[in-house]
């Protein structure tokens, strides 16, 4: 049987275009894959009363770029609401499908919120409203990112926990549709006693808000290009906890 070598061509074409369309989220036929790039992060004061916890970036998010914030709270089961910007006209930041990660510590909750393709005139103060009063330790820290070509689009993202004390966060694992997505996630241990300030462990890089200085119990970590099914990897200082992580993938 003959094959028509434009149709074998064609075929090849289309099924390539299919690859490009995804990566772009909208445009076929890129000839690259989109890389990435950190571009800053702040982390805001805890508050430990009201309905609200707030961070203001160095400078306003680029138009075009991400931003993700982690988001947590240790008041019983508090969820988050909502995340929006200081805008005349607020970005709303949309919380992940999966947030908040719970169970693992009693009465403590982490959740992550993004804001993809940034629209102009985005403002620098990002503030979480959370569904009660706070009671105890609340806070927000968000990174932003840059992609080189194309559009953001959001694609997975996964919670665990471990109720028993261990000394290293090795859990949600992620899975993202392709090769090179850019990952972030974001862990919660035990506070006063026990601490993420030793940082995440390769593949992650330790995200520019940083752990908390005071508690030092919230941390966040991101990988630029990822590949097969990344697991969170962070150390516990202080002795053995439980912990609460989440993570989440954008291509």
């Amino acid at each position: 049987m003959r094959i028509n070598r434009w149709c074998v061509l064609l075929i090849c074409y289309v099924a390539q275009a299919q690859t490009w369309a995804t990566w772009d989220g909208y445009t076929a036929g890129a000839a690259t894959e989109p890389t990435f790039t950190e571009i800053q992060g702040k982390r805001g004061n805890l508050v430990s009363s009201g309905t609200t916890t707030n961070v203001t970036l160095t400078s306003a998010p680029t138009s075009g770029n991400a931003v993700i914030c982690r988001v947590y709270s240790e008041s019983g089961s508090l969820t988050v609401s909502t995340v929006k910007d200081g805008a005349g006209t607020p970005n709303s930041y949309t919380v992940s499908p999966s947030s908040p990660s719970s169970g693992g510590i009693s009465g403590a909750r982490i959740s992550l919120a993004y804001l993809l393709n940034v629209p102009s005139g985005a403002n620098a103060t990002i503030t979480a409203t959370y569904s009660g009063t706070i009671t105890a330790n609340a806070g927000i820290a968000c990174s932003e990112f840059h992609r080189s070509s194309g559009t953001w689009v959001f694609d997975v993202d996964a919670v665990n926990f471990s109720s028993s004390a261990v000394t290293t966060v090795t859990t949600p694992s992620i899975s993202p549709a392709l090769t090179g997505e850019l990952v972030y996630g974001a862990a919660q241990v035990t506070g006063g006693q026990y601490f993420l300030t030793s940082g995440p462990q390769s593949p992650w890089t330790q995200d520019p808000a940083g752990p908390d200085s005071t508690v030092g119990h919230f941390n966040g970590a991101y990988i630029l290009a990822s590949s097969g099914s990344p697991a969170m990897n962070m150390n516990i200082s202080g002795g053995s906890s439980a912990y609460n992580a989440i993570s989440m993938a954008v291509k």
